[in-house]
């Protein structure tokens, strides 16, 4: 008996790690293109439900400003800044609590960013 209620217990986080996703009849998907130097992602204002940033050989770093041009990119509009060590891929799940980019979502990185995207909750 005591098998049963810790599978079912298990069946239940499981079940609510699942549930840590988009609302019913929506996807993440990427929003503009993947960047790989400072970059303008969007202009549009948008919720950000995942953020994703491949590093290369060496340890990365870099910022998801509210704005849309660079040059607009100040440190009072970073929303996130996000890193990882040589060679991984850092994925941060926001669909609980997305970020909201009001004016546009503005890349700035360190140089030794690979790959970086955001993606959004959208109809599948």
């Amino acid at each position: 008996m005591k098998r049963v209620f810790y599978a079912i217990g298990l069946l239940l986080m499981v079940q609510g790690v699942a549930g840590a996703a988009c609302p019913d009849e929506q996807v993440l998907k990427v929003v503009g293109a993947p960047l790989a130097d400072d970059g303008i992602i969007t202009t549009n204002g948008q919720d950000v439900n995942a953020i994703l940033v491949d590093c290369s050989g060496t340890a990365c770093t870099g910022g998801f400003y509210n704005a849309d041009t660079l040059g607009a990119a100040v440190l009072a509009d970073l929303k996130a800044h996000v890193g990882g060590a040589a060679n991984t891929t850092t994925f941060l799940d926001l669909t609980d609590a997305p970020l909201y980019f009001s004016d546009g979502v503005t890349f700035v990185d360190d140089a030794n960013v690979d790959a970086a995207l955001i993606y959004s909750c959208q109809p599948r």
